[in-house]
């Protein structure tokens, strides 16, 4: 597999993680499961990793 391959798959992947981690954590968590730190924690975390993962398709893409 060539590098340019990898690293799409790589930020495909991340993409992935940071809508699972939003998803799960930050929106879909019932209130009483996590507390409300956890859940700020967890949805700016996800959405850092989607930020990341847009910011370098549009970067490869203009490359």
């Amino acid at each position: 597999m060539d590098r340019p391959l990898k690293i799409v798959i790589t930020i495909f992947i991340l993409l992935i993680l940071g809508f699972v981690i939003l998803v799960v954590l930050a929106i879909g968590a019932s209130p009483h499961a996590i507390s409300m730190e956890s859940r700020i924690i967890a949805f700016v975390l996800g959405a850092g990793i989607v930020l990341i993962g847009i910011l370098a398709l549009i970067w490869i893409i203009r490359k």
